[in-house]
């Protein structure tokens, strides 16, 4: 949800109020820094009309730490940013490893998946 609102600091600073300290905060975006992105371009699915706040995971620890929250976990999904990847018979593949492992600790997928841990007060 996250990509698609204007001011996600606002969010961020909202989920800093209600979380309680040392609570935890999860969020998956699309990656733009991800291989589909930089083999589609401008036809990348990350880029749809909607997604207003489409940030590299670097921009995303910026504005988390803005807030105090400390990283607990950083990673990113598969190949479905690329069309062949969502063809049989690579999906298989991209699908099963997804399957597996959830996710993993490359900079390179599709979705940046963090989570956060809030401070103590």
């Amino acid at each position: 949800t996250i990509e698609h609102l204007y001011n996600p600091g606002a969010f961020i600073a909202e989920i800093t109020r209600v979380l309680r300290p040392e609570g935890v905060f999860l969020f998956t975006t699309p990656n733009p820094q991800g291989f589909g992105a930089k083999l589609m371009g401008k036809s990348w699915c990350g880029w749809h009309e909607d997604h207003v706040s489409v940030k590299t995971p670097s921009e995303w620890r910026t504005i988390l730490g803005q807030y105090g929250f400390g990283t607990m976990l950083e990673r990113t999904t598969g190949l479905t940013g690329i069309p062949l990847f969502r063809k049989f018979p690579l999906a298989l593949l991209n699908w099963g490893a997804l399957a597996l492992f959830g996710s993993f600790p490359w900079p390179y997928g599709e979705a940046y998946v963090s989570m956060w841990r809030r401070p103590r007060s």
